[in-house]
């Protein structure tokens, strides 16, 4: 008999092709058989390949083969290609320019928990400016295999389709930055300092990017008090993400860890000359 584990709640919110739809939000279904599936290691070494390649703008056909291969369904647009997990595995949402190249990604592992991250990521990508954005399919909370314990947080696997994206990012823009936002809530936040941040940033480290530095600058001046982790404020730092873990390991010094409480979310999601400040912040930041 399968066990439920007691953190997963009677309804999981799952989405199929957000990234296509103006949807901010998504229909719940039930959770019951909602479970997220291990990939092999050949599968994620066939996912790299794919990433790498739409990461690299060519080998288009072999990319769209290896992505249907993988059950991941393909949209091709002129300017854009969408890939979605269609066996509802948890491999996530993954979008890709055909024209933009200037390294800077985005992800949004936690869409559903951390409410309007997914929205916000998405009309990110859609300004134009990214070369590409990941989702997750599944909730965190969604049990792995079947495992009573382990749950589908894709900023704590370490073997998962956005670990494949990551090492494909990475060896594609060596330069380049991987975004990752998230969302806190002020209310349950141990220190004066971080009740207070609208943004709470940090490179999963002890030390700070002078990419970080200069978004930081560029957020306060727009008035989105920020902090960055470790010097100003001690929590949230992503020191057990497992996307920021990888970069570190391969050398890599772009992973950006954005904490944004509920306010800041909103009003991102709903106000597109504020969306479009702090997308100006991400790809300009020394402006």
């Amino acid at each position: 008999m399968k066990l439920t584990n007691p953190m997963i709640s009677a309804v999981a919110t799952v989405c199929t092709g957000l990234l296509l739809s103006q949807a901010a939000s998504c229909n719940a279904v039930t959770s019951e058989d909602a479970v997220y599936r291990t990939p092999s290691s050949a599968q994620l070494h066939h996912g790299e390949q794919v990433f790498s390649w739409l990461f690299a703008r060519r080998s288009y056909a072999s990319a769209r083969s290896g992505a249907l291969d993988l059950g991941f369904s393909w949209q091709e647009t002129d300017t854009d290609i969408t890939l979605v997990d269609q066996e509802n595995r948890g491999w996530g949402e993954y979008r890709f320019s055909k024209s933009t190249a200037d390294g800077k990604a985005l992800q949004a592992p936690h869409r559903f928990h951390d409410r309007y991250t997914g929205a916000i990521a998405r009309q990110l990508f859609e300004l134009q400016g990214f070369t590409s954005v990941a989702l997750n399919s599944l909730s965190r909370r969604t049990p792995v295999d079947d495992s009573e314990v382990a749950t589908a947080d894709l900023a704590r696997l370490p073997d998962s389709f956005h670990i494949a994206y990551s090492r494909a990012f990475a060896a594609q823009y060596p330069q380049g930055q991987l975004i990752q936002l998230h969302g806190f809530s002020r209310e349950k936040r141990t220190s004066a300092e971080a009740r207070q941040a609208s943004i709470i940033l940090s490179t999963g480290g002890p030390w700070s990017s002078a990419y970080l530095l200069a978004i930081q600058s560029c957020f306060n001046a727009r008035d989105w008090p920020s902090l960055r982790y470790p010097q100003q404020v001690r929590e949230l730092g992503a020191t057990r993400n497992s996307v920021g873990a990888l970069l570190r390991n391969l050398g890599h010094g772009g992973f950006t860890h954005i904490e944004m409480d509920l306010d800041t979310r909103k009003q991102l999601s709903g106000d597109q000359s504020r969306l479009a400040s702090f997308a100006r912040c991400l790809l300009e930041p020394a402006q």
